[in-house]
């Protein structure tokens, strides 16, 4: 039996800023650090966009040379897994 790959970790967390609140950090396999970008998104459709172009994620796998269509993100044979942390913004 195949082992399961560990799957690449993006956290999309929303940030006190008001016109550009959204960043994101990819953590890779292994035990090196998060990766951090410092650029900021509007939306949080647009920061998950953001991270896949980072990654050149597919929405497809190789499997045996043949090319299968998923509807799940990959990054050649890793799925690409979502986690938001959003922040409730208290109104004066």
């Amino acid at each position: 039996m195949a082992k399961k790959k560990t799957p690449i970790m993006v956290t999309i967390t929303e940030g006190r800023h008001a016109t550009q609140p959204w960043t994101f950090s990819i953590d890779d396999v292994g035990p090196g650090p998060k990766v951090t970008v410092r650029e900021r998104y509007t939306r949080m459709s647009s920061c998950k966009v953001g991270a896949l172009r980072k990654l050149r994620a597919t929405k497809g796998i190789l499997i045996a040379g043949i090319y299968m269509h998923t509807s799940r993100w990959f990054v050649k044979d890793r799925e690409v897994l979502f986690t938001v942390k959003a922040t409730k913004k208290a109104k004066a």
